[in-house]
């Protein structure tokens, strides 16, 4: 099978080498033929804008593939409507869980959980949603949750949670605001970023962990608004978030803590975002990149020194150490062919 050609969104690409830019979807092509997935994308975003996107195995044409899921490369959108909100004043990192869902700690252990907690993965309290069927309403399930009873105090142990806190965080949002998370986004995200095929899976109920939807092209638009501080990745973009806003989100705010939930590594985290030193991350990338993995088979990230964001989609999950491979084979070589070099 001939790969799909490499579809260059800049009408000037200026400083890149495209030869070797092109061998990172090259390399997610030789991952079709050997089997380790059936379908690829990659998409690539400046200050600017697009820069360019590539798809194979898309049940659409290579210019507008089929949406794949993004797992949990698409947490960050609920930190987005987060931030959106405290920048209008509508609340506080510092704010606990409990005082706007007062279900999630009916006995009072979980009184102390803040925002802050979620976002750090640092609660707490325990990943409770394996035990429930797949058809239990929300509300059962946050019963659920509630009943669970806390762990540890609140900042004190590290534990990567898949889905409960981004449930939490969803409620909490649209209590904050009166719109579900989805249309919240829709309506001050998607719009103005041009991300026109994107979805959150609702049956039985939504799922912002890990339910997220799309083209690589529509989240590498997404991680373009953090890198071009807020604004919308284009000439005179408008603003959505504020600066300053971006700038706290993808700070380090957990560093040293053994991860119980990741075989005890001590990753750095900023609110919501993995930072410098993740394994899927690109070699080729500078110290300031933050993004977020989608099990073993997404990636979406931007990285401020060299100006990119960049995001992989796969549909074939593999060990954490060849999916991590994969990941850099890709980037490297895009992080490398980008203007400037390395950084």
């Amino acid at each position: 099978m001939t790969p799909p050609a490499v579809r260059w969104l800049t009408p000037e690409p200026s400083g890149w080498n495209i030869p070797l830019a092109e061998t990172g979807p090259a390399a997610l092509a030789e991952g079709v033929r050997q089997g380790l997935h059936r379908q690829a994308q990659l998409a690539v975003v400046n200050r600017q804008g697009a820069v360019f996107t590539w798809a194979m195995g898309s049940s659409g044409p290579p210019t507008n593939p089929a949406p794949l899921r993004w797992y949990s490369a698409g947490k960050p959108l609920a930190v987005a409507a987060l931030a959106w909100l405290l920048d209008r004043g509508k609340g506080s990192l510092n704010d606990r869980i409990a005082h706007y869902l007062p279900e999630f700690s009916p006995a009072g252990d979980k009184d102390a959980v803040t925002l802050r907690h979620l976002l750090t993965h640092t609660g707490g309290f325990p990943e409770t949603l394996g035990e429930l069927s797949l058809h239990t309403s929300w509300a059962e399930t946050l019963a659920h949750i509630g009943q669970a009873p806390a762990e540890h105090p609140p900042g004190t142990v590290a534990a990567y949670q898949r889905e409960v806190s981004w449930l939490l965080l969803s409620e909490v949002i649209q209590r904050m605001d009166g719109r579900p998370l989805a249309r919240l986004l829709a309506e001050e995200f998607f719009s103005p970023l041009g991300m026109t095929n994107t979805y959150l899976e609702s049956s039985p109920f939504p799922r912002p962990g890990s339910g997220w939807q799309g083209p690589a092209l529509d989240l590498a638009l997404f991680y373009g608004l953090w890198l071009n501080h807020g604004r919308v990745p284009a000439p005179q973009g408008p603003a959505i978030l504020d600066p300053r806003t971006v700038e706290l989100f993808t700070a380090c705010h957990r560093w040293g803590m053994p991860d119980r939930a990741l075989m005890n590594a001590p990753l750095a985290w900023g609110l919501g975002f993995a930072l410098h030193g993740h394994a899927d991350f690109p070699r080729q990338a500078g110290r300031r990149v933050f993004g977020h993995p989608g099990l073993t088979l997404a990636l979406g990230l931007a990285d401020p020194d060299r100006g990119l964001a960049a995001v992989v989609l796969t549909d074939g999950e593999q060990p954490p150490a060849l999916n991590a491979r994969r990941m850099r084979e890709a980037l490297d070589p895009v992080f490398l062919a980008a203007p400037g070099g390395r950084p």
